[in-house]
């Protein structure tokens, strides 16, 4: 039996104990630790983004379980604290959002200094593991010329997993943002190496940071949407597992897509005719909607995989350089919300350099299609 089924059953068995745990006869400490166990297990066990994003053991479920359990007497702060605390710094780091959420403060708050001196020691030495990657320019950003600007035409609807790019030309696209983590550390290292990317923004996030939309947009990044809560969105049975047990209909599908989409044009004015479908799952209904209202699908051709948290910065710049290198070319998928790619990215826009790659950032051959989108309610001028 290979190691990852090994994983995955000792996943199932844990998760199923941890979703109804009996504090009648478990110490409410070991009910704890195993809830943050069994998230580093998915984790490490799951085989894809959306087996992991839609895990019960996922950081935010276990977060919100805390919380109810805070709540009810269950479980104690001082508890949560030292599940925490017991973990590796490297495992720690899979929580890191999830502790520094203003609304997790109050289960963490007696030990948030210890937990963030941790996290930043860690980080700091990955820094330093990086910067010896490329000791040639060591301390420094690289810096491009300029990121070309290529132009499709999405009239008719658009398919794009290499983004139709030359050889030695790469795309960088960032989902699930903005983060009011992350995205800005990302932004200004783009800005010093001079790169433009293509952002894919939930719906949930641009309300909740509009702000930080804006300085994306004002920084010359294109600006596509990722639906409004991350659901999958067609109907297959991994969109079911994915939602909790729930399909959605065609109807709701094309909410969350348009749902996406005004948020961001509520915001800017505009939003670019790009949308990338969470998980990357669209169905034939989708991609007809998409068609008919001059819009275009977005996948990719290399996965950072920087959610996977077995996976270091120099992991992650390591699998995508030996991806791309293997391709050529292409579309290369990180998530703004890692701080993992934060970090990384420094590094990896001078591998990009060092290895005479070009990044490009995509328009629409119609310059009025960002702001005349057929799916959003567009403003009115009051008299």
């Amino acid at each position: 039996m290979s190691k990852k089924i090994v994983l995955a059953l000792t996943a199932t068995i844990s998760i199923a104990g941890c979703l109804k745990p009996s504090f009648e006869t478990k110490p409410s400490q070991l009910v704890v630790n195993d809830q943050l166990n069994n998230s580093l297990i998915a984790n490490s066990s799951a085989t894809s983004y959306a087996d992991w994003h839609s895990s019960q053991s996922h950081p935010e479920k276990i977060f919100a379980n805390f919380m109810s359990e805070l709540i009810q007497n269950k479980i104690s702060d001082a508890e949560v604290c030292k599940g925490l605390l017991d973990l590796k710094t490297e495992d720690l780091t899979l929580f890191e959002n999830e502790i520094r959420a203003p609304e997790h403060r109050t289960i963490v708050k007696s030990c948030y200094p210890e937990l963030n001196t941790r996290l930043e020691s860690y980080w700091l030495s990955q820094k330093v593991a990086l910067e010896q990657t490329v000791p040639a320019v060591q301390n420094t950003y690289a810096r491009f010329d300029k990121t070309e600007v290529v132009v499709r035409d999405v009239s008719q609807g658009y398919y794009a997993v290499t983004g139709d790019l030359a050889q030695k030309q790469v795309m960088l696209t960032f989902d699930d943002g903005p983060s009011g983590a992350y995205t800005e550390k990302i932004l200004a290292t783009l800005a010093k190496s001079n790169v433009r990317a293509l952002f894919f923004e939930l719906g949930e996030q641009v309300k909740r940071y509009p702000n930080l939309v804006q300085k994306v947009a004002d920084a010359g990044h294109s600006i596509g949407s990722h639906s409004v809560t991350h659901k999958c969105l067609p109907t297959k049975s991994l969109c079911r597992n994915a939602n909790g047990g729930k399909i959605l209909s065609l109807d709701e599908a094309i909410a969350e897509l348009r749902g996406g989409h005004q948020a961001i044009y509520n915001v800017l004015g505009w939003v670019d005719p790009f949308i990338r479908f969470p998980y990357g799952e669209s169905s034939p209904e989708l991609k007809d909607y998409l068609k008919s209202n001059g819009i275009g699908e977005f996948l990719w051709n290399v996965d950072s995989e920087d959610w996977m948290n077995s996976h270091s910065p120099a992991d992650v710049i390591e699998l995508v350089m030996s991806e791309l290198n293997a391709r050529g070319r292409g579309i290369i998928l990180f998530h703004d919300i890692q701080r993992k790619t934060a970090e990384a990215l420094p590094t990896m826009l001078k591998r990009l350099q060092n290895d005479g790659y070009q990044p490009v950032v995509m328009i629409a051959k119609d310059s009025l299609a960002r702001k005349n989108s057929k799916i959003v309610i567009p403003k009115t001028t009051a008299p």
